[in-house]
């Protein structure tokens, strides 16, 4: 997974090729907390956080918001998520096929 963010008037792409199981802890906790219909800014910080966190902290949350297109946000975090879950999935499916 990967992410392009302007930083100081450059593209920069990180990529995300390790997502640990922290990372999909912390993401069942905000699906518990957040109202998706009624995000607050501090939602929103919680959801860019986890992002940060997912890339291993290659960029701040302040580079996130700043770096990133407005109309992109929340695609990426959708993409964040997803990739989180995907991976969750991914290692059920491979700890059934080893029992088997």
């Amino acid at each position: 997974m990967d992410i392009t963010l302007r930083i100081k008037g450059k593209d920069k792409t990180f990529v995300a090729d390790f997502i640990n199981a922290r990372c999909f802890r912390n993401l069942l906790k905000l699906n518990q907390e957040i109202d998706y219909d009624n995000l607050t800014d501090a939602d929103l910080d919680k959801m860019v956080d986890l992002m940060v966190q997912v890339y291993g902290k290659q960029f701040t949350r302040d580079e996130l918001y700043d770096g990133l297109r407005s109309n992109s946000l929340i695609n990426e975090w959708l993409k964040v998520a997803g990739g989180i879950m995907n991976e969750f999935s991914d290692s059920v499916g491979e700890d059934n096929n080893e029992k088997n």
